[in-house]
Formats: C-alpha cells, structure tokens, sequence
C-alpha cells in the first residue's frame, strides 16, 4: 500500500510510475486532469467547512496555485 500522504501517477499504457506528489492535509478529496492534460488539480478538507485548491501544471509538476476555500465550502450543499 502507498501512503496516504501521496498522490502517485502512472503511465497507464505502461503501468511504469511517472511521480509521486505529497497530499495535501487531510488527504484528498477530488483529483481531476483538466480536458487539455495540462493542469491537475486536488481538493483537501482540512476540517469540516475548511477547504483547499492545489493546481500544479501537469507537464512539469510544478506547483501553481494552493488556495484555501472556506467561504465557499460553508455555501455548499452537504450530503445526508
């Protein structure tokens, strides 16, 4: 098993291993490629109504943006 405190991309015609990127706190939430392949993007929650956004450019890994959403999370529908 891999620790939770990673996010691992594979090649998924070669099933080689491409990176490992460390998780955000309070793990990960969503994990979405953008349409293009360019961007790859992460939410964490923190604490209950304490959200972040982790965008790194796909291509290179580099992280660009990590941006915390509490305002928003608190106007978002919760699940029963």
């Amino acid at each position: 098993m891999y620790p939770e405190d990673a996010i691992k991309l594979w090649n998924v015609e070669t099933g080689a291993e491409l990176a490992t990127l460390p998780a955000p706190t309070g793990g990960i939430q969503l994990l979405a490629f953008s349409p293009d392949g360019n961007a790859l993007a992460a939410v964490s929650t923190v604490f209950p109504e304490e959200y972040w956004l982790y965008l790194w450019h796909a291509p290179s890994l580099a992280e660009i943006a990590a941006a915390e959403r509490e305002e928003a999370a608190r106007d978002m529908p919760r699940q029963k």
